[in-house]
């Protein structure tokens, strides 16, 4: 009986230890350094800070669950190559392509087009720049974990 429960404690420790492993990942801090609305549109100069605001935020959530290779720091720009809507009296259409550079080298582009209803047109658009930013940012990790693995140049 003292063998089972000295067993279990030893298991229940071991199992502890294990997933402490798992959840002591260190974080990357991902720095946008730019976004940059590509196409002159009406009122570039403030859909270019709201975009750039959505971008960012969607950089930062997607980047919390990514491994960079062990990176403390990576910088990433990120071009809004395309946003267009289109909206007739049922329909609204988000188009989007976003293309991000990782300091160092390294280039990932999305896109993606999504319809809904008009009245939710904002929080399509949302939608819509955060899966796109998404896409590119786990490219861009995916990149950044290859270049730190790969060996260094033979002089």
């Amino acid at each position: 009986m003292l063998r089972r429960v000295l067993f279990s404690f030893v298991l229940a420790f071991a199992a502890l230890f294990a997933t402490g492993e798992l959840w002591a990942k260190s974080a990357t801090r991902v720095d946008v350094t730019e976004v940059v609305l590509a196409r002159k549109q009406p009122n570039h100069d403030k859909r270019e800070k709201e975009v750039g605001r959505e971008v960012r935020r969607a950089a930062q959530r997607a980047s919390k669950s990514l491994d960079f290779g062990g990176m403390k720091r990576v910088e990433v720009r990120f071009e809004v190559v395309e946003l267009e809507i289109h909206t007739t009296d049922e329909l609204v259409r988000v188009s989007c392509t976003i293309v991000g550079r990782l300091r160092g080298g390294g280039t990932a582009r999305s896109r993606l087009s999504f319809g809904g209803k008009p009245s939710r047109r904002t929080a399509l658009e949302r939608q819509v720049i955060g899966m796109v930013t998404e896409g590119v940012v786990t490219r861009l990790a995916e990149m950044s974990r290859q270049r730190g693995e790969a060996p260094p140049p033979e002089p």
